[in-house]
């Protein structure tokens, strides 16, 4: 539903969670980023979509924070150029610089850490190294101060 009311525009979907209280999260996103005003008009056009008569509800619209895991394809292009930290399904963990997005893999460009170590248990110090998308357990952007 959420995607069919996003057709048309430049904003993707991230995710939709809803509580056993009935608390109805929807992660919207852009690559450009999302405004309040976009957030506000989305709530309005779920919200004619849904019966309070029949179920109560709290219905909450936003942009996933700077903190949020990557969840979905729209949100690795967007970051392309930026530092990400990943972590495997078998717990192995890599950083460096997203520099590509494929269907089905990402490519980020490992680098040695301050002290010149090699990154992570990666073993490795400023390769480019393909990642398979399925095999991601989580990602996230580094934040830097």
């Amino acid at each position: 539903m959420i995607e069919e009311l996003l057709k048309g525009e430049e904003l993707f979907l991230v995710d939709v969670s809803v509580t056993p209280s009935n608390k109805i999260t929807i992660l919207v996103d852009s690559p450009e980023g999302i405004t309040i005003g976009q957030c506000a008009v989305i709530n309005r056009k779920v919200e004619s979509l849904l019966d309070r008569n029949e179920e109560d509800y709290e219905l909450v619209v936003s942009s996933p924070g700077l903190a949020s895991e990557l969840k979905v394809i729209e949100q690795y292009h967007k970051n392309i150029g930026r530092e990400l930290e990943v972590i495997m399904k078998d717990q192995s963990r890599y950083s460096g610089v997203l520099t590509t997005v494929g269907e089905k893999e990402i490519t980020i460009r490992e680098e040695a850490g301050p002290s010149g170590r090699n990154n992570l248990n990666t073993g490795t110090r400023g390769e480019e190294r393909i990642i398979i998308l399925d095999e991601i357990k989580k990602a996230k952007v580094r934040i830097k101060f």
